[in-house]
């Protein structure tokens, strides 16, 4: 099935990247890939040229910047600009006597060098064949220092059409004629692509901390990355 070829093309296309792992963000996902995944830091160029840093740590650093978060928050004021940001607390909640705590931090004007740069593009609505159209996002990964793109992977889904299929039919009223375009009802159900549909029941929104259910989990295995674990 189509779904299983794009993942297929995906595992064909594997590389191994320079480590420790930093590239230039410029995709949807790509806080995400260094939220999941054991890579060093990722940059994003803002507006006026500056450039941001988000970046892994762990112990000190951390609580410094709950700490500062806390205070800022204590006295209504923003995060003070000369210092670390939180972004993420990693593995909230699992912070026994014998663990180190792993966080996201960002901080603008740090010196930043990168060889890779992600970037990504939503697949066009309906993208794919007329009964299996296809959602999601595509992504590239380009060596900034030859200009060639290195792979490029897709994670999201295919729609399905239902085993016994309505015609449908939508009528524009404000048309002379009366005009109407005829289809096939789609189905609600979605193949994904690139990673496995949570356990039933599980609520919307929740993320869980099984990397199969991550869809950002095809383009982390394409560059070979690790999952984070909380005994990092």
């Amino acid at each position: 099935m189509e779904a299983e070829a794009i993942e297929q093309a995906a595992q064909q296309a594997t590389i191994k990247v320079d480590q420790p792992f930093s590239f230039l963000n410029v995709a949807s996902g790509g806080f995400e890939l260094l939220k999941h995944y054991r890579i060093d830091r990722t940059f994003l160029r803002q507006g006026d040229g500056r450039i941001t840093t988000q970046y892994f740590a762990r112990g000190e650093a951390c609580n410094d910047a709950i700490r500062t978060r806390q205070d800022a928050i204590r006295n209504r004021a923003p995060d003070p600009r000369d210092q670390p940001s939180l972004m993420v607390d990693l593995f909230g909640g699992y912070h026994d006597n014998d663990k180190t705590r792993q966080c996201i931090l960002s901080q603008n004007d740090l010196p930043a060098s990168w060889r890779y740069r992600i970037e990504s593009q939503y697949l066009p609505e309906g993208e794919g064949d007329f009964i299996n159209a296809r959602f999601g996002s595509r992504y590239s990964v380009i060596d900034e220092t030859t200009s060639a793109t290195l792979l490029t992977v897709e994670t999201g889904a295919i729609g399905t059409l239902p085993p016994i299929q309505t015609i449908t039919a939508i009528c524009s009223l404000y048309s002379e004629p009366l005009k109407c375009r005829v289809g096939l009802l789609p189905s609600s159900t979605l193949v994904p692509i690139g990673y496995k549909l949570p356990p039933s029941g599980t609520p919307n929104f929740v993320e869980l901390e099984d990397p199969d259910t991550w869809g950002i989990g095809i383009l982390a295995r394409a560059l070979s990355l690790q999952p984070r674990t909380r005994a990092d």
